[in-house]
Parts: C-alpha cells; sequence; structure tokens
C-alpha cells in the first residue's frame, strides 16, 4: 500500500482552488461594474438610453460566466481532494 503523499495532486488541487478563488474576485468584479454603470446612469438621467440597460445586462452575463467557471475550477478542486484522501 502506498502511503506517501500525493504531491502533484496536492499541487493541482491548491491550483484549483486559487483558480477559483481568483475568478469569484474576478466575477464580483463585472457585479460592481454593473452597479456603478446603473447608479451612474441615474444620476445623470440618462437610465432610459438604449445602450445602458444592454451594457447593465452584458455586465451581468459576464458575471454569471465567470461564477459558472468558479465553481467549475472548485469542483476540480474536490475532486483533487477526494483522490487525495482516496
Amino acid at each position: 500500500m502506498n502511503t506517501a503523499p500525493r504531491t502533484h495532486v496536492s499541487s493541482l488541487a491548491a491550483f484549483f482552488a486559487a483558480a477559483s478563488c481568483a475568478t469569484a474576485a474576478f466575477a464580483s468584479l463585472f457585479q460592481f461594474a454593473a452597479a456603478g454603470v446603473w447608479k451612474g446612469a441615474e444620476v445623470l438621467h440618462i437610465a432610459a438610453a438604449p445602450p445602458v440597460p444592454e451594457l447593465v445586462q452584458t455586465l451581468l452575463r459576464l458575471q454569471s460566466q465567470a461564477c459558472t467557471a468558479g465553481l467549475i475550477f472548485f469542483g476540480l478542486f474536490l475532486i483533487g481532494v477526494w483522490r487525495r484522501f482516496a
């Protein structure tokens, strides 16, 4: 029975954990940007202009896709942790 630690699996799991955290932080920037654009448009009284809602919707769509990518990295991290202790 091999009891030596699987360092390559641990390193890969650590990479996926860091990638998951970085992707989640990057995704939150899209959400803050969408809120900032909408608030700025309200202050300037241009919220009804056609490009503003489209830009906000695009930013929120990007945020959703970044969160999905972060969940994929988190799932890969969990697989690495499971393989480490299995």
